[in-house]
């Protein structure tokens, strides 16, 4: 993640850090490359967008935990 502009999506990086959650299964989850996610990343989300994100975050998380 270090490679990602650090001053977008502040809240969204937080919580994949905090989950343990790499962008690698957010593609997975989408069925996209991994540097498809990483441009996503570039520009701020909209709210919609964000709050997606979070959900597919904690998802995959939980299903990381029940695994």
């Amino acid at each position: 993640m270090a490679n990602w502009p650090l001053n977008t999506n502040k809240e969204v990086r937080k919580l994949m850090e905090e989950k343990r959650v790499p962008r690698w299964k957010i593609a997975d989850y989408y069925g996209v490359h991994t540097n498809t996610v990483g441009n996503w990343f570039r520009h701020e989300f909209s709210e919609d967008k964000k709050a997606e994100m979070i959900k597919v975050i904690n998802e995959i998380a939980e299903r990381e935990q029940s695994a």
